[in-house]
């Protein structure tokens, strides 16, 4: 009798087993096929910056490529404001099923954080990077009435008349401005920091001879410097730029440690499932060889410059502690 309700049990046991496993099968299965037909539904891209700036129209034009690439809608939602916290804060709160992701600016993914310490968020503890999609150099260039004529001219005035010179940058914590002060702390020149609402305020007011010098990106100086409104003295990259060929790289210039870029990568919610970057990767890499995408970007002053997630998580890690430094060197506030 012992022996047939031990047996009984046991087969109760296992009967009650095997029903659970098969009651969790289904939702197993459901979330697989829900991973494997990603994406079924429109993919919000937000984007801390207002419309029109080079960020926006970079992600509207990737945006547009996946949309066609993965068969689903990509649609950009603007959210600016607080250096982009705002918008990096409402996609880290985010389910993390590939259906918000983030499209950033990286002197605001990386560096603003670092400054305004109450953010509620961490880029390398929060986010999950996807790929890297362009980058591009600034340009140092400075108003033609200003008696400099190239870069150690620039340096050698800082140096005798401290803190004369005024720079304009396009807010605090901008690539503009943390590069300026890596400057000074390489060269041991002082100049005065002007920060303005965004880049185009930058290069009216340095026109307009408000500031005397600035290290906007390309797409915004270019054009002044070719008429010969402003006169660039370098550019802050490794290569040359093909637009102003005769302006030589900091690091020809004998300065390897001014090299910084501004760069734009997507990133979703840290839990992302890894099937799903790995498509949403895939889908970038592909748009970055897009010959049409690549002129369109030019046109922008924005090389497209693609990085897979182990790269750009590197990159991040590395440009993280290294402009991390410059602001607590430089002592920067909000």
């Amino acid at each position: 009798m012992s022996k047939l309700f031990g047996r009984s049990w046991l087969l109760k046991l296992f009967m009650a087993l095997v029903g659970a496993c098969l009651g969790v099968l289904p939702f197993v299965v459901n979330a697989d096929d829900e991973t494997s037909a990603y994406p079924k539904r429109t993919v919000t891209i937000v984007v801390p910056v207002a419309p029109g700036g080079v960020t926006d129209v970079n992600a509207r034009l990737l945006a547009e490529l996946l949309s066609k690439s993965l068969g689903q809608s990509f649609v950009v939602e603007n959210r600016a404001g607080a250096s982009g916290a705002i918008g990096a804060s409402a996609v880290s709160r985010a389910a993390p099923n590939g259906y918000t992701l983030l499209f950033q600016y990286n002197a605001f993914h990386l560096i603003s954080p670092q400054i305004n310490t109450s953010t509620p968020w961490n880029p390398l503890r929060d986010f999950v990077p996807i790929a890297n999609v362009s980058s591009n150099p600034q340009v140092i260039v400075v108003k033609t009435a200003l008696p400099v004529t190239n870069f150690q001219e620039l340096i050698d005035y800082g140096k005798s008349n401290p803190k004369k010179l005024t720079y304009g940058t396009a807010g605090i914590g901008s690539m503009h401005h943390v590069t300026t002060e890596l400057l000074q702390q390489i060269t041991g020149a002082q100049y005065t920091h002007v920060p303005f609402a965004g880049s185009g305020p930058v290069v009216t007011n340095l026109l307009g001879g408000v500031v005397d010098f600035a290290l906007p990106g390309p797409s915004s100086v270019i054009p002044h410097v070719q008429s010969g409104k402003l006169r660039a003295l370098a550019v802050t990259g490794n290569e040359r730029l093909r637009a102003i060929p005769d302006v030589p790289t900091t690091v020809e210039l004998g300065f390897a440690g001014l090299v910084a870029y501004a760069t734009s990568a997507m990133y979703a919610p840290v839990g992302t499932p890894e099937p799903i970057i790995r498509k949403l990767t895939k889908a970038i890499e592909e748009a970055s060889r897009d010959e049409a995408y690549i002129k369109k970007l030019d046109t922008l002053g924005v090389a497209a410059r693609y990085m897979s997630p182990s790269e750009l998580g590197k990159s991040d890690t590395a440009e993280y502690e290294r402009w991390g430094r410059v602001v607590k060197s430089a002592n920067i506030q909000p």
